[in-house]
């Protein structure tokens, strides 16, 4: 790294990088600014390799953190949340499945309101899904969902929110949008595997009826049905729902991503999805199926398109 210092994106994901090894990066970005993103996603980095990248965090000048799947637990995210304070440089933060609580979870949705009398206002998307209170203890998703609510909607920075595995209800997405139905400036929203039902994506649709700002929202793998997609997305969506999916994007400001492979696609939604895209109101390359026609009737094929949540970030620029 020494000899090539245009390197701008450094990627050690899934190795075995321990605190020690952990503690030499942060040393080699302290002395070569260079580099701007830093992947160290499931390795066995812990407390010890946390705290001494938050005592020298200030003067860090990375971009782009990824610390998900490194099991340093509550106290030394307390630190992190604490490093945001200081930290005017960090722009994507990605805790996620470092076995948090909602004793440090209330450290993030706190750092980032702007009602506070100290806060972070550079941070633009921030993945702290998959909190792990122990298998002794209890996660309140309502007390997490109400946290979640307040900081939306004192929060005109961040542009993305992953809130993946938290175990949030019908109830708890509609505690959420209290606070939430006021933010105007997040483009992306991630719910993916929890437990949302029809009730749930109602008070969504809401939201987004009023949200001019939002460009995906993902409710993969959670618990909707045909009736809740009716409401304005799982394989208990059958041809009936999709068609209601889809006619409802003419009313609302264009989507940028759609995702409904896996679920019951007949003949009726390929014609659909066919036509939107002759017109223009989908595109292929962020459309997950194709449709063909075979025998004078219409189907649909998976379409590979990209998952990554890079890609999502950069939904603006398309």
């Amino acid at each position: 790294l020494r000899k090539n210092q245009d390197i701008v994106s450094l990627n050690l994901a899934y190795n075995e990088i321990t605190c020690i090894g952990f503690q030499n990066l942060i040393t080699h970005l302290l002395v070569y600014k260079n580099i701007n993103k830093l992947n160290v996603r499931n390795n066995n980095i812990m407390e010890e390799g946390i705290d001494y990248m938050c005592k020298r965090g200030q003067d860090l000048q990375i971009k782009s953190l990824q610390l998900s799947g490194n099991k340093f637990g509550v106290e030394s995210s307390k630190k992190i949340a604490l490093l945001l304070l200081k930290n005017s440089h960090l722009e994507y933060l990605d805790i996620a499945e470092v076995d948090q609580t909602i004793s440090s979870l209330i450290y993030f949705t706190t750092i980032m309101r702007l009602d506070q009398s100290v806060y972070n206002e550079t941070l633009k998307v921030l993945d702290i899904s998959r909190p792990n209170p122990g298998c002794m203890y209890f996660f309140n998703a309502e007390q997490f969902a109400d946290l979640v609510g307040h900081m939306l909607r004192y929060n005109t920075c961040l542009f993305a929110l992953h809130l993946q595995k938290c175990g949030f209800s019908c109830h708890d997405i509609e505690r959420m949008m209290l606070g939430a139905q006021y933010n105007n400036t997040l483009h992306f929203l991630d719910l993916g595997c929890n437990n949302v039902g029809d009730h749930g994506m109602h008070c969504l649709t809401n939201w987004l009826t009023k949200s001019k700002a939002l460009h995906c929202l993902n409710l993969s793998k959670n618990i909707i049905t045909d009736r809740g997609a009716s409401y304005h997305f799982t394989k208990l969506i059958t041809d009936h729902g999709i068609v209601s999916i889809l006619n409802s994007l003419k009313k609302t400001p264009p989507i940028k991503i759609l995702k409904i492979f896996g679920n019951t696609l007949g003949s009726t939604t390929a014609k659909i999805v066919q036509r939107m895209l002759f017109s223009k109101v989908l595109r292929q390359m962020n459309l997950d199926v194709k449709p063909y026609k075979v025998g004078g009737k219409w189907y649909c094929a998976q379409y590979p398109i990209d998952f990554s949540k890079e890609y999502f970030h950069n939904l603006c620029k398309f």
